[in-house]
């Protein structure tokens, strides 16, 4: 519940900023317009010239009410959720919301919280009495680092090897696991522990992939966000020389439609990759039942 709100509410303050970009934009086209009707008018340049200004500014209104529509989804989905009616809902800025740092290495003990692992490990424990004892040693205790790996990018190796992640993790279950996978004749109670034990070892490989796969894609979209941000600025400047160019007749209003249209792309792309990676970092804090600091355990 905690987590489809906080999802919910950063994906209408994105597109809150989507519309403000988009507002932004149709305000510069609504601009050009106007010159490119001066110019046209002077004679100084072609109706051609003009029909390209009015169409790229058709094109960015056209975008508004759809945008608008979206919002007003967005807003009646969350109201629901959150037990109101649907209707607007007071919000803050997209702009204020900043991805948080993560530690630079996260204990496998934070998955002891998730309500899947506890489950299993339940379960387990009720096939096997005598793993109750130890069972602060059930789960493979190993540190998973920020950009989404364990000592060098081998977590991937280890899911793909559940002896060997138990063996790496000091799990005591990782004996058990070799010594049933070998064993094909057991009676019935020692099936029943076995299947406890497999079910318990695929629910916490799949909360390790789920953890690396939110890890991962954290690392890669803030890298992606910061390369979007660089490219914003260079549009930006791109766009404004194409403008001085075009006003002193050195340049076509063609370069001008073209600066607008990539400053444009990359503003939205820019606003859609924060919101992913914002989500992503919800993501994580699902996959570990409840973010990543120790201390909430």
């Amino acid at each position: 519940m905690a987590t489809s709100v906080s999802s919910g509410y950063i994906t209408l303050l994105s597109l809150d900023e989507q519309l403000s970009v988009t507002d932004a934009t149709l305000k510069s086209r609504e601009e050009a317009y106007a010159l490119a009707k001066r110019q046209y008018e002077t004679g100084y340049t072609s109706r051609l010239e003009l029909m390209q200004a009015d169409s790229e500014l058709r094109a960015t209104r056209a975008q508004v009410p759809q945008l608008q529509h979206q919002i007003a989804q967005q807003e009646n989905a969350l109201s629901v959720l959150t037990g109101q009616n649907p209707g607007a809902l007071k919000r803050g800025k997209f702009a204020a919301l900043t991805p948080l740092s993560l530690p630079s290495q996260l204990p496998s003990t934070l998955l002891n919280r998730r309500p899947d692992v506890v489950q299993a490990q339940r379960q387990l424990l009720a096939a096997d009495a005598t793993l109750a004892s130890s069972q602060a040693k059930l789960l493979p205790s190993i540190n998973l680092t920020a950009s989404g790996s364990y000592q060098d990018d081998s977590l991937s190796g280890l899911l793909d090897n559940p002896l060997r992640l138990w063996s790496v993790g000091g799990s005591i279950l990782a004996p058990l696991l070799n010594r049933q996978a070998l064993n094909a004749q057991v009676d019935v109670s020692m099936s029943q522990r076995n299947q406890a034990l497999y079910s318990y070892e695929k629910t916490v490989r799949n909360a390790f992939k789920e953890v690396n796969d939110s890890l991962d894609a954290i690392t890669r979209l803030g890298e992606q966000l910061a390369e979007l941000r660089g490219q914003e600025a260079v549009a930006q400047e791109t766009l404004r020389i194409a403008r001085n160019r075009y006003s002193n007749g050195y340049s076509s209003y063609l370069d001008v439609l073209d600066a607008q249209r990539t400053l444009f792309s990359t503003q939205l792309s820019e606003v859609q990759v924060k919101n992913n990676l914002l989500l992503a970092q919800i993501d994580l804090y699902r996959a570990l039942g409840g973010g990543w600091m120790a201390t909430s355990q």
